[in-house]
């Protein structure tokens, strides 16, 4: 069977932004075998999903002359078409278009324009493949469909910039279980560890063991409300019904996509809450 290499070895939220691409080149290409290059852990939530079939981890000491672009290692001599996000790599460029049979095309992970979403440029390298470079403005990627009654809220993010106060997180999951959701939960990941001592004793603490159980959880939950973060993309992706706060960021080149997602422009708690309460009601 012939292969369709992707590569991408970027972060959680940066990898969910590809998945409309992803979801495009399976339909155009359902003859080859998606191979993706990346991080293991969100590439097993990808072929859960059905995006890709295989994949090897990026940090393999066996890809390395691929990337330096050197040659081909033996496992991807079946490789006919690729979409590489990457900078420039002219030598990597070659050697793919002269093993394969089919389309090539390198795509620099971010886009260059300001005020450009990220979802957005990423489509454009669409064409490349002889596929329309716009599609819809809502993406939906259902992991599960059986909703519970629980609420999830997400106090971290890559960056403490991005973060309010984590008694802001406090306050507002007391105001979820009064008045909304009596089973509101806190999400603690790897990136805020050092704050599961402000919430442990007063809340349910999820703590997803991988990308996959984080996508499972997030797929059942009825609401979530997060910062801008790879967690708040996935839940978004997923269709869960979600707030996304933007502190420092730029909803207009970062906001969520989904057709149950909504971002809330905020510099500060106050004006945060007031925007997540009005967006609730």
């Amino acid at each position: 069977m012939k292969v369709f290499l992707i590569s991408h070895r970027g972060g959680l939220g940066d990898f969910v932004m590809t998945w409309p691409v992803l979801a495009a080149l399976r339909w155009k290409y359902s003859d080859h075998h998606f191979l993706a290059l990346g991080k293991p852990d969100y590439l097993k939530l990808a072929s859960e999903m059905g995006l890709i079939d295989s994949w090897l981890d990026c940090e393999s000491s066996d890809l390395l002359p691929f990337y330096s672009g050197e040659f081909l290692p033996k496992v991807l001599e079946d490789v006919a078409s690729a979409l590489v996000w990457t900078e420039k790599n002219p030598k990597m460029q070659a050697l793919l278009e002269r093993k394969g049979k089919g389309h090539v095309h390198l795509q620099p992970p971010f886009p260059v324009r300001e005020g450009e979403h990220v979802m957005d440029y990423h489509r454009q390298c669409l064409p490349y493949f002889s596929l329309p470079g716009l599609g819809e403005d809502d993406p939906y990627f259902p992991l599960s469909v059986q909703r519970q009654a629980y609420a999830i809220v997400h106090p971290g993010s890559g960056s403490t910039q991005k973060n309010y106060d984590p008694e802001f997180y406090a306050f507002l999951a007391n105001e979820l279980k009064a008045k909304r959701h009596p089973d509101t939960r806190i999400l603690i990941g790897p990136a805020e560890k050092s704050l599961k001592r402000n919430f442990e004793n007063r809340y349910t603490i999820e703590e997803p063991a991988s990308a996959l159980e984080l996508g499972r959880l997030l797929s059942r939950a009825s609401l979530y409300i997060g910062n801008d973060s790879g967690v708040s993309h996935l839940a978004a992706i997923l269709g869960t019904k979600t707030l996304a706060l933007y502190k420092s960021t730029d909803p207009l080149q970062w906001g969520v996509r989904g057709h149950a997602a909504q971002s809330i422009d905020a510099a500060n708690e106050a004006l945060a809450m007031t925007r997540i309460q009005k967006a609730l009601s």
